[in-house]
């Protein structure tokens, strides 16, 4: 019954995208929110109901073959965000404005290919679905350099699924059976010939361009700063639901080792290299697209570690880098369509969004740069939203692998290890660095200062999806549970226990995340340094709000205060810069040991040797901080051989 209901949204869907294209300038019937709000009220009970699959036959396709569209735990969960991103966007007024770069009806054709592939439930649906979802992306003007990339997404989308299709051939048939029920049974099928070799390379340039991996980074940013905030994040679903789809659950139970050390290097590389980026970004929707672009990095370093553990046979490391997946997916995709949505509302109101120019929005728009720094919080993984569940869970099963005695999982762990804590190490930097540029300080410019809040209807949308996010984050087993069935179709563990209900753990290692009391904690923290800044503090003789920077009223003759006092978008990262290359110095004369106290015999030691490492980093710059982060390395790891 539910999937009549969806197979009846996507073709009013279909129906109203034709209309629009048809008659440009006719009003649809329907308003744009209604259809995306039905397809989610029809998943959410399929979700509640943990049921395994579902099917309804459909009149396309090969004659006598199992397809059709089906509703199993993983295109449950994506159908259901991908709906609630197309009605958050509808709700919130993001597709209101017309733009002439955007086709009319782009958008329910959008979101009905996405949904078709899917809800597809045999190769030859998802091939005709994830083509034209991809194809339609690129179809406007406003991202230049597409054409080549979604053909090249599209071909290879193509030929990953004739491959998938070919492998289920039976002996002595002209026409493959493609249903996703055989080529679950045909586990292993593509052996370790060319199949096995050409099917994760066609499966990452298909997904590439749509999360943002290297070397398709810059055209994802492009896609974040030029369409309305739903397009990148409904991109971002599709390119991870067909990574899955296409490596967990039909490629087979005991996929080749190198699957994972693949997406493993390609995961952790591509969400450093977008951490960075959104740390020296100059745009507020540049910087957030590459905070999006991170957590995309992370999953599919996830998705690699499970697929690592499910070749060595460890079910229990595979359950923890899957678990990790279905906690990051939901939570830092909602967050990341929250701070899209901001900014193009701060776009609106401070006429741009480029970093320099932003400023002072505490005063300006308090509803907004609040909201903004509790979902940037939470693609920066502060607890207690899920994203910190789902690091740590990541974390446990890479250190897992690195506790192995096998050298590809050990040095794969060790790899995603130092991939992940320097993601999340630039995440948190750049989160600090958005939060003190646009939100703290005073406003730059006239409109700036002039800028008016959001409106009240979508500042309750926003914080809908960030309290969702805090929920995920606050009981991750209950979650967990509900998803269960993804994990017995994904990482094999059919006899695997439920999860808890309060805490997350690793199952055999004695480590357990108690995310409520931590949550307790961290308010509990927050209102004891409160309460010692009221009471302890001594009386301040001027007071100034916290965003003025402890100065004074500006002069009249500057009325947005001396540019020099506040801090510039390339402060930090000029700091950490310098700090990394080396070329940071002290002022002359500065040593942290006053000159005349009484130093004995190992306190020169100390200070001799450490200005000669402070000489001979500033002189190597990079190659003293590989050498020592070598040394640490192999000082962490020397006990096992002791």
């Amino acid at each position: 019954m539910i999937l009549f209901g969806l197979a009846f949204v996507l073709l009013a869907l279909t129906a109203s995208g034709i209309m629009a294209l048809v008659r440009p300038a006719s009003r649809s019937a329907l308003p744009p929110v209604l259809l995306p709000t039905l397809g989610a009220v029809l998943t959410v009970p399929a979700l509640l109901g943990g049921s395994d699959f579902s099917g309804l036959p459909l009149p396309v396709g090969f004659t006598g073959s199992s397809g059709g569209l089906e509703l199993d735990a993983l295109s449950c969960l994506f159908t259901l965000l991908a709906f609630l991103t197309a009605a958050f966007s509808a709700w919130s007024g993001d597709l209101e404005r017309p733009s002439p770069e955007i086709a009319p009806g782009f958008h329910p054709l959008l979101l009905a290919a996405t949904v078709l592939t899917m809800l597809a439930g045999d190769v030859l649906l998802l091939t005709i679905g994830g083509m034209a979802a991809i194809l339609l992306l690129g179809s406007g003007k406003t991202v230049p350099g597409w054409r080549r990339p979604r053909i090249g997404a599209a071909g290879c989308l193509g030929g990953a699924c004739a491959l998938l299709a070919g492998a289920a051939i039976p002996t002595g048939a002209l026409l493959p059976d493609a249903g996703f029920s055989l080529l679950r049974g045909e586990a292993g099928s593509l052996g370790g010939g060319s199949g096995s070799l050409l099917l994760p390379v066609l499966a990452i340039i298909a997904a590439g361009p749509l999360l943002g991996l290297a070397p398709w980074g810059r055209w994802h940013r492009r896609l974040c700063m030029t369409t309305p905030a739903g397009v990148p994040v409904l991109a971002s679903l599709l390119g991870l639901f067909l990574l899955m789809r296409l490596l967990l659950d039909l490629a087979g139970e005991a996929p080749p080792p190198w699957w994972g050390v693949a997406l493993v290097l390609l995961g952790v590389g591509s969400s450093a290299g977008a951490a960075h980026g959104a740390l020296v970004a100059v745009r507020l929707r540049g910087a957030t697209g590459g905070l999006l672009a991170t957590q995309n990095g992370l999953i599919v370093s996830a998705i690699g570690l499970c697929l690592l553990a499910r070749s060595a046979d460890l079910p229990v490391l595979a359950g923890a880098a899957l678990d990790a997946v279905l906690l990051l997916v939901p939570v830092q995709l909602l967050a990341a369509l929250v701070l899209l949505r901001l900014a193009r509302s701060v776009e609106d109101e401070a006429g741009g969004d480029l970093l320099a120019r932003l400023g002072g929005l505490a005063t300006s728009m308090p509803h907004a740069a609040t909201i903004a720094l509790a979902g940037v919080a939470v693609l920066a993984f502060v607890p207690p939203a899920g994203g910190f569940g789902g690091v740590w869970l990541l974390l446990q099963a890479a250190s897992g692998m690195c506790r192995l005695g096998e050298i590809v999982l050990s040095v794969s762990g060790g790899l995603a290890l130092i991939g992940i804590v320097l993601s999340v190490a630039l995440s948190a930097a750049a989160w600090l660095r958005l939060a003190s540029v646009v939100c703290l300080g005073r406003p730059r410019t006239p409109r700036g200062a002039a800028a008016q809040d959001i409106p009240a209807r979508l500042g309750r949308a926003l914080v809908a999806l960030l309290a969702l996010a805090l929920l995920i984050g606050l009981f991750p087993g209950l979650w967990l549970r509900l998803l269960s069935p993804a994990g017995r179709l994904l990482a094999s563990a059919a006899d695997a226990d439920l999860p808890p209900l309060f805490r997350l753990t690793l199952a055999g290692s004695g480590s357990s995340l108690f995310t409520l009391p931590l949550a307790l904690l961290l308010v509990l923290a927050l209102l004891v340094s409160l309460w010692a800044r009221r009471r302890l503090s001594p009386a301040a003789a001027r007071v100034e709000p916290a965003w003025e920077g402890g100065f004074a009223p500006p002069p009249p003759w500057l009325p947005f205060g001396d540019p020099l006092a506040q801090i510039s978008p390339a402060a930090l990262q000029r700091a950490l810069h310098g700090a990394v290359m080396g070329t940071t110095r002290m002022p002359s004369g500065w040593h942290p040991l006053r000159s005349g106290r009484q130093l004995n015999g190992a306190v020169r030691w100390i200070r001799r040797t450490s200005l000669l490492l402070q000489a001979w980093m500033q002189d190597q710059g990079p190659l003293a901080a590989l050498v020592l982060l070598v040394l640490v390395l192999a000082a962490c790891g020397g006990w096992r051989f002791w």
